[in-house]
């Protein structure tokens, strides 16, 4: 059973300050919480980090078993700053 949104949000916030990349971040909420669409995987990441949907569009082109066209590596390459930015303290938005 998924956790409730604000869990899976704390889950976000604690992996990215522990060093996780923001595929592995998506690939544990894909994976252990079942979330199987890319919008609701973008609208966690716009609510955990404080960034624009705009901002993690990439999500889109990308699923955790490299079946879509960005693999973790290009995906991490494309929108790896909005956690730079998080942690930084900076809104994306």
């Amino acid at each position: 059973m998924p956790k409730p949104i604000t869990t899976q949000i704390t889950t976000m916030q604690t992996m990215a300050k522990s060093g996780n990349k923001i595929s592995e971040i998506l690939s544990y909420l894909a994976q252990q919480e079942g979330i199987e669409e890319q919008l609701v995987l973008m609208e966690r990441c716009r609510d955990a980090f404080n960034c624009s949907l705009g901002n993690v569009t990439a999500i889109g082109a990308w699923w955790h078993d490299n079946s879509c066209e960005l693999d973790n590596d290009a995906l991490d390459a494309y929108i790896g700053y909005v956690l730079t930015d998080y942690l930084a303290g900076n809104s994306s938005s």
